[in-house]
């Protein structure tokens, strides 16, 4: 609540209580109740140095009250002396950085209610104040060697022109203060982050192109509002390497093959007939489509686009791409080397993991991964988020459904909300999850089995994702999926379905990395 919104809240109190009567006040407030509060109170009471925090008592009953700060520490404006005040309420510009208590001294009619718990009527309070430093960055830059240990230091100046050997990387290392939450890179086109820690604050930034470029860097907070910004132009300077070329990726993009290579690559260089591409169906049949065009990306000149001639690459494809040595080139100079019936990866992103979706377990507790009261016999289960195996990263959830029982469970924030997964209308969709299974018993009808029930867009009949069946691997890691398609557009959740009510002993498994992704099935 800012300031004008306390002198509001008094107005209409003021307004209220002079069109009452005596009988309707009573009903209206309690007689004696500690009402303290400040215009950052509902952002843990920060506020930059030199700037102010209003301070407010509209408590109902008080006799007397006394404000202490501490001393040498805050300006009360209009006010000659900045230590107590008796005001009910105050504007107090903090001029020293770090944690302050304010302390309020109030003496009431009689007992005060404090929420709804009653009180002596002397009561007193107290109000930590935490005062920010202005945002402030200071930036350290040093060569990346081969295998990753810090070379020799950048000159951070202006027009200083560090020459990095183009495919090599930078480390910056950078400190700041005022407890900035957001930063920001403007690498002039020239470079890309490749790596982030931000427990060590420091950032890893590959040049593959050859050029001169600046560098800014910056740092920001919403609340208390504050940035810095360091920026150097002409800090790198990047030069030809004599180093070999790799090609680090090689992926489908809506039907055209892309190759990601280390550093930028000569246009001219670039000849289709040096390529050939194989695609094996999902029916299992052998294609080898002419290739129509090779060109680079516009802006990342390192990054290659073949398109195929009357053929697109499908996501159900198995496919690879192969390269005769010919011209084929980097800017520099150094000529690529040939690659044979390397595979393309297909898959399109999971789109969970961008989400607050916890996919991967790691972030979750059991709290988050709520029983949805399905009733019996989806209620006899009992799921931990524990370390003992993970698939990725270093948690998953050991779920025991037990004898004649099953599982019901979705996906929670902290709030109680459901985390949902938009979906768009007629597309398809891959839903899958790793599995490690460590017991199962015998079945005497059903096969137990885990199913992902997608509301609003259910579908009941949807297929299992897992079955654990006699021809199930145990004590391994197995990754299954299904394809949906969704016939309206919504925000989906999961209500992820455990079955083992056939079964007479307990069926315990590991879950993790939970994937939902567009797929594009071959016709």
């Amino acid at each position: 609540m800012n300031s004008k919104n306390i002198y509001k809240l008094l107005f209409m109190l003021a307004f209220v209580f002079s069109a009452c009567s005596d009988d309707q006040k009573s009903d209206l407030i309690t007689a004696n109740d500690r009402e303290v509060m400040t215009n950052q109170m509902d952002f843990d009471n920060k506020v930059e140095v030199n700037n102010s925090i209003t301070f407010g008592d509209v408590s109902s009953g008080v006799e007397s009250r006394i404000w202490t700060f501490p001393e040498g520490v805050v300006d009360i404006v209009d006010a000659d002396n900045d230590i107590t005040s008796s005001k009910n309420i105050l504007e107090a510009i903090f001029k020293e950085p770090g944690l302050h208590d304010v302390s309020l001294h109030q003496v009431f009619k009689g007992d005060a209610y404090d929420g709804t718990t009653l009180k002596g009527n002397v009561l007193d309070t107290i109000i930590v104040i935490n005062v920010l430093e202005e945002v402030a960055v200071t930036l350290e830059g040093y060569k990346l060697n081969s295998d990753g240990s810090l070379g020799d230091a950048l000159v951070m100046k202006d027009e200083a022109f560090n020459e990095i050997t183009s495919s090599s990387s930078v480390r910056f290392i950078y400190t700041t203060v005022g407890e900035p939450e957001e930063y920001t890179w403007d690498l002039d086109n020239g470079g890309v982050v490749v790596n982030t820690d931000e427990t060590n604050k420091t950032s890893d930034v590959k040049y593959s192109k050859m050029g001169d470029y600046n560098l800014s860097f910056g740092a920001s907070r919403a609340r208390p509002a504050g940035g810095n910004m360091v920026s150097y132009t002409g800090l790198i300077r990047v030069v030809p390497s004599t180093d070999p070329v790799t090609l680090d990726n090689i992926y489908n993009n809506e039907g055209k093959i892309v190759l990601n290579f280390s550093r930028e690559m000569d246009a001219s260089t670039l000849n289709a007939s040096s390529f050939s591409v194989n695609i094996t169906t999902l029916a299992g049949a052998n294609i080898t489509p002419p290739i129509k065009s090779v060109t680079l990306d516009a802006t990342e000149k390192n990054i290659a686009i073949i398109e195929l001639d009357g053929e697109t690459l499908y996501t159900d494809d198995q496919a690879t791409i192969s390269y005769s040595k010919g011209n084929l080139a980097t800017l520099d100079g150094v000529e690529a080397e040939a690659f044979n019936n390397t595979t393309i990866t297909t898959e399109y992103p999971n789109i969970l993991e961008s989400l607050a979706y916890d996919s991967n377990f790691e972030d979750s507790t059991n709290a988050n991964w709520k029983y949805l009261e399905w009733g019996a016999p989806w209620d006899e289960y009992t799921l931990n988020i524990n370390s003992d195996q993970a698939h990725s990263g270093s948690k998953s959830a050991h779920i025991v459904m037990n004898a004649n029982g099953g599982m019901i469970v979705g996906n929670f924030n902290n709030a109680g909300t459901a985390n949902t997964f938009p979906v768009e209308a007629g597309v398809t969709y891959e839903v899958g999850v790793w599995m490690y299974l460590d017991q199962i018993g015998t079945t005497t009808n059903l096969t137990p089995d885990i199913r992902f029930f997608s509301v609003p867009n259910t579908d009941w009949g949807v297929a299992s994702v897992h079955l654990f069946d006699s021809e199930y691997p145990l004590n391994e890691w197995v990754y299954k999926k299904i394809t949906v398609k969704y016939a309206t557009a919504a925000d989906n959740k999961f209500s992820i379905r455990g079955y083992n009510q056939d079964n007479d002993t307990t069926t315990s498994f590991y879950m993790d990395d939970i994937v939902v992704r567009k797929v594009n099935p071959r016709p």
